[in-house]
């Protein structure tokens, strides 16, 4: 009995410890930041939503959004805002553990 408890105790937290995370360390994300294409002013409060999908983030004061924990695949994102055109970005892809960049201008209405 007492060799079956130190095997546990000794080889249980790296049991526990290897399904961890799995799922997190194969997601990746999207990240970038929105500027008005005229004036290059960054642009806060900007929805950045993934089409099909509930997932919608905001840009913040300096512009800038990230949408992490993405499983690879291709995305198309639409980019909206006040006074703003409405922007669409289609066949964004997205690898396995990686980060995909970019910086979207905006065009006032």
């Amino acid at each position: 009995m007492k060799k079956v408890f130190y095997f546990l105790l000794i080889f249980l937290p790296f049991a526990v410890t290897a399904g961890n995370g799995n799922d997190k360390a194969a997601t990746s994300m999207v990240k970038g930041r929105i500027v008005d294409s005229y004036t290059q002013e960054l642009l806060a409060g900007v929805e950045i939503k993934i089409e099909g999908t509930n997932i919608i983030t905001y840009s913040d004061f300096d512009g800038n959004f990230e949408i992490p924990n993405l499983k690879p695949g291709k995305y198309s994102l639409c980019i909206n805002s006040v006074s703003y055109q409405l922007k669409q970005v289609f066949s964004v892809e997205i690898q396995k553990q990686a980060t995909y960049k970019i910086d979207l201008p905006l065009t006032q209405n």
